[in-house]
């Protein structure tokens, strides 16, 4: 009894809000699938967000460390495809419901993120993101952990 309420009470003052949710993360997702590992480090960027936000000593580099974490965050939404990317907009000149792409997409490169000549713009639009997340964690990795 002692030792479950050492437990407890370690569990009380040593833990986050954040925590809690990369713990359910960890338990709802399936470990085999490469979203498992994507949730939970959004999980984990969005807890250092707010333990960057809410620290009372800032260095000069937390407002670009959170802006860069924010970034991560919003592109692990696109390519994990959690956020919709298409649009319903009414056409004003025929006046019938178009689904439009949001953003416009450089086709132009698109050799460099699939080999084949003909690639959808919503599929390059998830590559280029997925690239680009992969490129902010090569670059900015000992910054953010250390």
């Amino acid at each position: 009894m002692h030792l479950f309420r050492n437990l407890i009470h370690w569990f009380k003052h040593h833990t986050t809000k954040g925590f809690f949710h990369i713990l359910s993360t960890a338990l709802k997702s399936y470990p085999y699938d490469s979203l498992y590992l994507y949730d939970l480090e959004k999980a984990k960027l969005l807890e250092m967000i707010q333990h960057f936000k809410t620290e009372e000593m800032h260095f000069e580099e937390t407002p670009h460390i959170i802006k860069e974490m924010e970034l991560a965050v919003k592109l692990i939404d696109i390519f994990t495809e959690e956020t919709p990317i298409v649009s319903t907009t009414k056409n004003p000149i025929t006046g019938k419901l178009e689904n439009q792409l949001i953003p416009k997409v450089n086709t132009r490169n698109a050799h460099r993120f699939y080999p084949s000549a003909t690639i959808s713009p919503y599929f390059l639009y998830i590559l280029k993101a997925k690239a680009l997340y992969h490129k902010i964690r090569t670059y900015c990795d000992s910054s953010w952990w250390t």
